[in-house]
């Protein structure tokens, strides 16, 4: 059974974020259309209103972006200490077993 973090390894950053802003246009959208909809004022407000909730929408669909690059950036900082003490790790047990070899051979001092 693979690990769930391994099952990730197809799905990129990239696919992430274009997941991420289509979600949060798709909700701008609908958010508009309800408002149009069901706004009980003129339309020349209706439209400032909408204009300023699709500004809140952007400004709130960059800062989520921000935040999932940022969380993305600390799992790779992640990974990288985690391959690094791995790596070090099997440094060390190779140099052991090389030593252990070394002191098995015939014409070992």
């Amino acid at each position: 059974m693979r690990n769930k973090v391994a099952d990730t390894s197809d799905f990129s950053m990239r696919d992430f974020l274009v997941g991420m802003l289509a979600g949060a246009l798709a909700g701008a959208a609908a958010g508009a259309t309800t408002a149009l909809l069901t706004a009980p004022q003129s339309g020349k407000r209706t439209r400032a209103q909408i204009r300023r909730k699709a500004l809140d929408l952007r400004n709130q669909a960059a800062d989520s972006v921000e935040d999932a690059w940022e969380q993305a950036e600390d799992v790779v900082e992640q990974a990288l200490v985690q391959g690094q003490r791995a790596k070090d790790r099997l440094d060390t047990q190779i140099d052991q077993a090389k030593d252990l070899l070394e002191s098995l051979r015939p014409n070992h001092n």
